[in-house]
């Protein structure tokens, strides 16, 4: 969030509010913060704001952070060995020859 890139400068203030809305409402559901709840209180807050087509209206800024929040956090994951490992993802690595992608595949996308 502190890339000097235009998406990361667009998204800043809502993820910082975000986190500023997860903390007020643990501590006013809770009485403490949201990382001092246990796991399935922090859950039930989650719950609440995951789907934005679902969450009241009050919350819909907190649905729409959360949705942003969850893409970068899976962007990340995914970039990193592990998540491309999860992936199977085999890019990046030098090939001793390539014989060009699967048939099935370039049919399905009429390329073939």
């Amino acid at each position: 969030m502190s890339a000097p890139y235009p998406d990361c400068r667009r998204d800043r203030p809502l993820v910082l509010a975000g986190f500023g809305w997860l903390d007020a409402e643990a501590a006013r559901r809770f009485g403490k913060g949201f990382v001092a709840l246990d796991p399935g209180q922090r859950t039930g807050i989650c719950d609440d704001i995951c789907d934005a087509t679902r969450a009241a209206a009050a919350r819909r800024d907190a649905a729409r952070f959360f949705a942003v929040y969850r893409d970068l956090t899976a962007a990340g994951f995914y970039s990193t060995p592990v998540g491309r490992e999860d992936l199977g993802y085999i890019g990046n690595v030098p090939l001793k020859h390539f014989d060009g992608p699967p048939v099935e595949l370039l049919r399905k996308l009429n390329l073939a």
